[in-house]
């Protein structure tokens, strides 16, 4: 009878174990799956695009379309917002500098552009960091670009006034030195007269 009860306990811990195993090898290749795992990102991107909608639609106060920057700065300091945009991963602490990383230049923001700049601030900090520091190297590169077309047209312009001015001072002694010409021409004319 122990022998039995021995068999009958071991019989049910092999197969617990041979189950266990198989559950493992079958959870592992289900989150390998590429398939499932693109729809299971897809699905949670949508997702997050209809909450960033949701929380844009609810604090639109003038239902333009667009929050304004005095309009982010209030809606960002809501206690209820803050944990909202918490749990969806994105912490706000430089509401100026998220909503100038988030704005296209306009002065306003779209529910558009809010999703589309959110997504890629959510997560960890450094996700910020980069893409402020891309935002300011964009602007950098279009303030030098500016720079360097302003160089150039003021040393065209510099040039040219250059070669005006060489050529008037050019002009001048030319004239000067036709006159001594001219004057000393009369005078040997002069000469051969007495």
């Amino acid at each position: 009878m122990f022998f039995m009860g021995y068999k009958l306990v071991m019989g049910i811990a092999v197969l617990r174990i041979i189950y266990g195993v198989f559950l493992h090898v079958t959870f592992a290749c289900a989150t390998n799956d590429e398939e499932v795992v693109i729809a299971k990102k897809n699905r949670e991107n949508a997702q997050y695009a209809q909450r960033m909608h949701e929380i844009f639609q609810q604090f639109d106060s003038s239902g333009d379309g667009y929050l304004t920057k005095d309009e982010f700065l209030q809606i960002v300091v809501d206690p209820r917002v803050k944990t909202l945009l918490s749990a969806l991963e994105l912490e706000i602490n430089d509401a100026e500098l998220v909503f100038d990383l988030t704005d296209d230049g306009d002065g306003k923001v779209g529910a558009e552009e809010m999703v589309y700049s959110f997504s890629r601030l959510k997560g960890a900090a450094r996700s910020v960091d980069v893409l402020a520091l891309t935002t300011l190297t964009k602007e950098a590169i279009k303030k030098i670009d500016t720079v360097l077309t302003l160089e150039g047209a003021i040393e065209a312009d510099m040039v040219g006034h250059k070669h005006k001015a060489q050529s008037s001072i050019l002009s001048v002694e030319a004239k000067q030195s036709s006159k001594k010409k001219d004057r000393g021409f009369k005078n040997a004319l002069g000469r051969k007269d007495k």
